[in-house]
């Protein structure tokens, strides 16, 4: 512990702060947490910090949170740029879920790589889903109607037939029996659609033979395969994360995915669009584009870009209110999946048991 002073802001004389340094120890908080998603603050500031003279911080500073849940299992461990001043407020924040009722362990400490020392007031611990419900209240899917649905798969079993050059109903029927002329059609529909259906064209290509797919008579995943794709998707539980975020014909991918899902009707297209939301579940809270981001409007270095308490002004992934479209595009894919999402809660619930609560 050390005396502290604050030589900016409304704190005044004789308080007490702890002093942290690179790789030199942590602070540990021991609390009982139920099941939920945490925000976690760091009260912080560094004395020798001027931000009148430098618009960014004088020293890389990283701050490092470490989890341990009920029976010592780690939770997770992260580490991530901090932003700071010579003033106290949440300098880190930082996100952890916790998956059971127990005791939990976070520790924050700086890592080695920092070049300079944090000195800490306090720290907060908020409940980030303390004031919901914490059931489901969904019933349905709200925002696309079934004759809404049959219409736009009307619409893709034309475009499929188009991209064939087919002239007939008969002669696209006949190409739909040829492997090597359906990997064609793919192909030419993928090059002409607004997004990319990638492999789910090839799967739902040969199904569209006598018409378009009806609603509710959709293709089921393989039950013979679950423990196979469970065991799959834990093992890759990290991979992939990049994808969803790389502009794919100047669409994102996460916003196309409600149309893939819903126009082709594919299993597998939907079983990864439910992959993708329970990853977001997981790692989308605790992105924070006035930490992390690298370009555009500024970055993380700037002491014009830092975090408050009440002003949630800056995005996750992108600055302000164009990060909308990110939150947007979640909520349009879980509500075209979630038909899908009933009928394989279990799967689904094994897959996401890992990591959200």
């Amino acid at each position: 512990m050390v005396e502290d002073t604050p030589r900016v802001g409304p704190e005044a004389g004789g308080g007490k702060a702890a002093l942290l340094k690179p790789a030199g120890g942590c602070l540990a908080w021991r609390i009982r947490l139920s099941p939920s998603v945490y925000k976690f603050f760091v009260i912080a500031r560094v004395p020798e910090a001027d931000p009148a003279k430098n618009p960014s911080p004088e020293w890389p500073i990283f701050g490092r949170m470490r989890v341990t849940g009920p029976g010592g299992k780690v939770v997770g461990d992260w580490a991530m740029p901090i932003n700071y001043l010579n003033s106290y407020y949440d300098t880190a924040r930082m996100f952890s879920p916790a998956h059971t009722e127990g005791e939990y362990v976070i520790e924050f400490s700086l890592t080695a790589e920092s070049q300079g020392n944090l000195t800490v007031d306090r720290l907060e611990l908020r409940d980030e889903l303390g004031n919901t419900f914490k059931r489901g209240f969904k019933t349905g899917r709200y925002l696309t109607t079934d004759a809404e649905l049959a219409q736009m798969r009307r619409n893709f079993r034309a475009a499929c037939l188009a991209a064939s050059g087919a002239e007939t109903e008969a002669e696209f029927r006949a190409l739909l029996n040829e492997p090597a002329k359906v990997k064609a059609i793919a192909a030419a529909l993928n090059a002409k659609s607004a997004w990319r259906y990638g492999a789910a064209a090839e799967r739902v290509l040969p199904r569209l033979a006598d018409g378009p797919l009806l609603p509710g008579a959709e293709p089921q995943l393989d039950p013979e395969g679950r423990a196979a794709r469970v065991a799959g998707f834990r093992q890759a539980w990290g991979a992939g994360y990049e994808t969803w975020n790389t502009p794919e014909r100047g669409q994102w991918p996460v916003k196309g995915m409600p149309e893939i899902c819903l126009e082709t009707g594919d299993p597998e297209a939907a079983l990864a669009g439910a992959q993708m939301l329970i990853r977001a579940a997981d790692w989308y809270p605790a992105l924070d584009w006035s930490a992390q981001i690298r370009e555009g409007l500024g970055n993380c270095l700037s002491r014009h870009i830092r975090f408050t308490f009440t002003a949630g002004r800056f995005g996750k992934i992108q600055y302000s209110g164009w990060e909308i479209g990110y939150p947007d595009g979640f909520a349009r894919l879980y509500d075209a999946l979630f038909p899908f999402i009933l009928q394989n809660a279990d799967e689904l619930a094994e897959m996401a048991r890992v990591r959200v609560p």
